[in-house]
């Protein structure tokens, strides 16, 4: 369930065209009662989430700035998505997207799915459990060394 809340009128019909065409925007009871749970007794879930997902931020930005110099973090702009940028590491798009799976064996989002702007970046998802990220974290480590 998501809810897309659209003020002009013009952009709220293209909008439900655009998911009415992908087949999008039908609901099940599942759905709606889970969508009702989270909005109505969500609220004290949410901020547990959000201060944990800081924590992996955090741990993330750490553990880049002490032991991969070589990586750049930025800032996380309201997901838990963080971006890297290994443009360092000196590597074509497609040499980095082999180095991330066959090297360090993470499946990471190359950042040239996003647009040109994203060339030399990959994307890390940090909504997961702690023990997860530090795994992953020292896979990365591990392959970079071995470069």
């Amino acid at each position: 369930m998501a809810n897309a809340i659209i003020p002009d009128a013009r952009l709220r019909a293209a909008f439900s065209n655009q998911t009415a065409n992908l087949g999008l925007g039908q609901t099940n009871v599942f759905g709606i009662v889970a969508q009702e749970a989270a909005y109505l007794k969500g609220e004290a879930w949410l901020e547990e989430l959000l201060r944990y997902l800081e924590g992996n931020f955090a741990r993330l930005s750490s553990f880049v700035a002490a032991r991969l110099p070589e990586l750049t973090l930025l800032p996380l702009e309201g997901t838990y998505l963080a971006w890297i940028d290994f443009h360092k590491l000196g590597m074509s798009d497609a040499e980095l997207l082999d180095f991330c799976w066959k090297k360090a064996k993470l499946w990471l989002d190359e950042g040239t799915k996003f647009g040109s702007g994203g060339s030399g970046f990959m994307r890390m998802n940090i909504a997961c459990p702690r023990s997860t990220l530090d795994e992953a974290l020292a896979r990365l480590e591990k392959a970079v060394r071995a470069r």
